[in-house]
């Protein structure tokens, strides 16, 4: 196994739907979806849910590369969606049963022609808590395994307030010795046998009546034992139709299964609290290695032999449950082995140990006979996408539009640099071979091509100047400046103010400063960035010119701080923020001064001072106590009025020192 298209579930939509599979340009989805705070912190006080598409019908390099990755949705903060999460949904879902029943007309470049596409949504990918959400099924309490359902064997632990779940001899075949082993874990002989799985017809059945009520503010009913009331919701994915013939539909994802796990044994062997095993500092990633690789070397000759042997099954079952070649014949042993390891788990480790994410294992190699690799089915690409997603915030009071613009303009642009890259391949035979070549004739050549291609747009359509005046793009060379003034602003770079201080420069941008989450209510505020002035490029598109100022950025989150009234910026090089995105436009840029503190080398209070010659238009209502309010007329200052008194005429738009 190599690639889904090895897997069980592909082979099962061929066998079932046999007209959808005889097609290759018929498309298999799958769908993710999770929450992340996009304010480059950590905090709960605000959670985006992007849900992206990604296509299996591309080789193994392709399938979850960031540029083949879809954004279809971006459901708004600040509070989680919850098993409200369908309304969002729906939309997409609408989509995917048009694409399944009645396909939509394509165009086939190369075979320039027509077809009708059609699609499917194999399966979900989202973490333990998210998985709730889309299927309905809690994961919390003594029922949590959305697997074993009813059969579920948990306990509760008073002292530890937490369900555990254990009772995994019943996994073993009937005849295994473990079975018999009363004295090595509860007491009692094992007689029950292997719990039922339930097909997604099984789930259909039971939960094709349930009414869902979206109403805001209505009471839930308690979950309770009764078969009948287990579901929270009917998933809003059983609208598909073939959605309950999969053979499975929400995947376990392995990326945060390994990582609570690894977060569990070390706290145990370091014999933390239950509540500290998860601040451990260690990242997913992280965890990936340790278990994999780090902890069996470091076990050796520490622990006594069962607990350490028990530690190196477990490690050696998710080092090749994570393999990128898999042997079909061996995934029903490294099922069985991995019930075997967790008995052994059982007898050297306290129950506190086995939260639902160590019971969770049992479950990984089925999954994987069922729907291949892990790698296509994991949370690690997702993540890494969403933090690229991250860094596309700009202005934090918008921070889906900031995400959507920026989606949009790099789709646009990709899609471009594509279409450029295959017409240079057609042209050159030689730049399919040579990499580098290809990409310096894209460079040299690609402002010439838009450009052609924006002529014989204008046969069709009405394209704006500043569009046609881009196409062309700036002039080769671009004039650096030591100097500018702008908004009756001096500007100077940091390397050429000597002993003046006008390199200071600050952004303000409109934020959230307050979210409250019980009325859903938003209070907009102002956040200031600051930074140091480093290049002055002015950018010349032949009929307007461009000024952009490159600056170092102080870190918003740990580099500015109030004290007694006074801010203080911290301008050591190593807390610049924004080291790939440094460019501002010059018409948004204030200026600020800045001293040094005492007895701080990087720490300066910051200090501001009116313009010359810029005038604030106030107004002033004398019935209201609010302080006057400041008019934004523009980026520059307009004054017709040759004779102001308030004039700069010593000084022209752009200066240059050098």
């Amino acid at each position: 196994m190599r690639h889904p298209v090895d897997s069980l579930a592909w082979e099962t939509i061929n066998r079932k739907w046999p007209s959808f599979a005889l097609d290759p340009q018929n498309i298999r989805f799958g769908l993710a979806t999770d929450g992340f705070n996009p304010f480059q912190d950590l905090s709960m006080s605000y959670s985006c849910w992007p849900v992206i598409l990604f296509m299996y019908n591309l080789p193994p390099w392709l399938c979850m590369s960031k540029e083949n990755l879809m954004l279809t949705l971006l459901i708004l903060g600040p509070k989680q969606p919850g098993n409200d999460i369908d309304v969002y949904l729906a939309p997409l879902v609408e989509d995917l049963n048009e694409l399944w029943v009645n396909g939509v007309r394509m165009y086939d470049a190369v075979e320039k022609s027509t077809f009708n596409l059609k699609a499917i949504l194999m399966w979900t990918i989202n973490d333990f808590s998210a998985y709730a959400n889309t299927s309905g099924w809690s994961t919390k309490g003594k029922l949590a395994c959305p697997l074993c359902r009813t059969n579920t064997y948990s306990e509760w632990l008073p002292h530890s307030r937490k369900h555990v779940y254990m009772g995994h001899r019943r996994f073993l075949p009937r005849k295994h010795s473990f079975r018999n082993k009363c004295k090595w874990f509860n007491g009692h002989v094992e007689e029950k046998g292997k719990p039922k799985l339930f097909t997604g017809e099984d789930i259909y059945k039971e939960v094709k009546d349930i009414v869902n009520d979206w109403e805001r503010g209505a009471k839930k009913e308690k979950m309770s034992t009764n078969e009948s009331q287990l579901w929270k919701k009917k998933s809003i994915f059983f609208e598909l139709p073939y959605w309950k013939d999969l053979v499975l539909r929400h995947n376990l994802d392995v990326m945060h299964i390994e990582k609570n796990i690894c977060d569990s044994i070390i706290g145990t062997l370091l014999n933390m609290k239950v509540k500290e095993h998860k601040i451990t500092g260690l990242k997913s990633n992280d965890c990936h290695i340790l278990i994999q690789q780090l902890l069996p070397v470091a076990l050796r000759g520490i622990l006594p032999e069962g607990s350490r042997k028990a530690i190196l099954r477990l490690c050696t079952f998710f080092k090749e449950l994570c393999s990128r070649v898999l042997d079909r014949n061996r995934l029903e042993k490294l099922e069985e082995k991995v019930v075997e390891t967790l008995c052994m788990l059982e007898r050297f480790f306290p129950p506190s140990f086995f939260d639902i994410m160590v019971h969770l294992t049992i479950h990984l190699g089925r999954e994987i006979r069922l729907c291949g690799l892990v790698q296509y089915r994991w949370m690690y690409p997702i993540e890494r996408y969403m933090k690229i997603l991250k860094g596309y915030v700009r202005n934090r009071a918008r921070p889906e539009g900031c995400i959507a613009e920026r989606y949009l303009a790099e789709e646009y642009a990709m899609f471009c640099g594509k279409e450029h890259l295959e017409e240079l391949k057609g042209s050159d035979r030689r730049l399919e071979k040579n990499e580098k070549l290809l990409q310096k004739k894209h460079v040299e050549t690609f402002n010439v091509w838009l450009h052609e291609k924006i002529k014989v747009m204008e046969n069709h359509i009405n394209v704006s100047n500043i569009l046609k005046w881009l196409s062309r793009g700036p002039r080769v060379q671009s004039m650096s400046y030591s100097g500018f003034v702008i908004n009756s602003l001096r500007f100077h770079t940091k390397d050429a103010e000597k002993s003046r201080q006008n390199s200071g420069v600050s952004l303000e941008a409109t934020t959230i400063c307050r979210a409250s989450a019980k009325d859903n209510t938003q209070v907009i505020g102002k956040v200031t960035y600051y930074g140091v002035l480093r290049e002055i490029i002015v950018l010349d598109y032949h009929t307007f010119q461009l000024p952009i100022f490159r600056c170092d950025w102080a870190n918003i989150v740990n580099g500015v701080r109030d004290d007694d009234g006074f801010t203080l910026v911290n301008l050591h090089e190593g807390q610049s923020q924004f080291e790939k995105d440094p460019f501002i436009l010059a018409s948004q840029a204030n200026q600020v001064f800045y001293s040094r503190e005492t007895n701080s080398l990087n720490w300066y209070v910051v200090l501001k001072a009116p313009s010359r010659g810029f005038q604030d238009l106030q107004l002033y209502d004398e019935s209201d106590n609010e302080p006057p309010m400041s008019i934004e007329v523009g980026g520059l200052v307009q004054d017709d009025n040759e004779d102001a008194p308030n004039k700069r005429t010593d000084v022209d738009d752009i200066i240059c020192d050098v």
